[in-house]
């Protein structure tokens, strides 16, 4: 089912992130930034397109949080969306090559960004490191229009608690 938008002048800013799924045809997720009364917001999407039958549906259109100001550090209101899990695995994968140990990714348990030329994301994450649960905290520069993920920083925060 579509939603329904009364009342409502949005104007197309940017896309933040977007990723697709094959399907019965193929899901858009798309981030996006739109102002609303000269206000900037970010909008979460999901499109489902049908190119064989022409069908473009927007089955979920919804207001994640106001935009953030350039350069200011904030909370991600989903730090358990999947494109996080997946810039976190990144990051893993970067260190374990990089120190070519063999750490594996388990849970994040918070994510901040900061809106620059791209986002920077700071992941704090925990990962087993021979057997034991380990905090470390992230920092990873995106630039998803030129398709950049830089992992910039990778640090020990300390062992986790059982």
């Amino acid at each position: 089912m579509s939603p329904t938008f009364k009342n409502v002048r949005l104007k197309f800013v940017n896309v933040l992130s977007a990723k697709k799924q094959i399907v019965a045809g193929t899901i858009y997720y798309i981030t996006l930034e739109a102002t609303d009364d000269g206000k900037k917001k970010i909008y979460d999407t999901k499109i489902w397109v049908k190119e064989w039958e022409n069908i473009k549906e927007v089955q979920e259109f919804k207001l994640v949080s106001d935009a953030p100001k350039p350069g200011g550090i904030i909370d991600v209101p989903c730090p358990n969306d999947l494109k996080f899990a997946d810039l976190a695995r990144f990051v893993v994968q970067y260190y374990n090559n990089k120190k070519k140990v063999h750490l594996e990714f388990v849970n994040i348990l918070c994510v901040k960004e900061q809106i620059v030329a791209g986002t920077i994301y700071y992941i704090k994450l925990e990962a087993i490191d021979t057997r034991k649960k380990k905090i470390y905290e992230t920092k990873t520069w995106v630039k998803e229009w030129e398709n950049v993920k830089e992992a910039q920083e990778f640090k020990l925060v300390e062992s986790a608690r059982k």
